[in-house]
């Protein structure tokens, strides 16, 4: 309890707190939209769809998407790699236009300041 207290003290201290909020949010968002666009290409390459599942469901772009915490909620057909590779992608195409929703007005508001 008092380590959370402290870091509080700490987060709302350094500079500007929600400032810091702002841009870890802002950040985890364009992570997210560059590893959908990884993914995208991966399914609409030419290599294997075994290829592509083992890719896509790997450390380079589905564990990455799990660790900043931007996991879509996805139907999992489970009936071949290419059905799950084009649910898991859709979902995230999904996700991404709402996320690219708010980056356009972050990216209005910085050319208003």
């Amino acid at each position: 309890m008092i380590y959370d207290m402290i870091y509080l003290l700490w987060f709302f201290v350094s500079t500007d707190g929600r400032k810091n909020m702002a841009t870890t949010t802002e950040t985890k968002f364009r992570k997210f939209m560059e590893l959908v666009k990884l993914a995208v290409a991966i399914r609409d390459s030419d290599a294997s769809w075994g290829f592509k599942y083992d890719t896509i469901f790997s450390d380079e772009v589905s564990m990455k998407i799990a660790k900043i915490g931007m996991t879509p909620n996805y139907c999992d057909p489970d009936a071949s790699s290419e059905n799950d590779v084009r649910a898991f992608v859709g979902a995230l195409e999904e996700k991404a236009k709402n996320i690219r929703a708010v980056l356009d007005k972050l990216d209005e508001k910085e050319v208003q300041d």
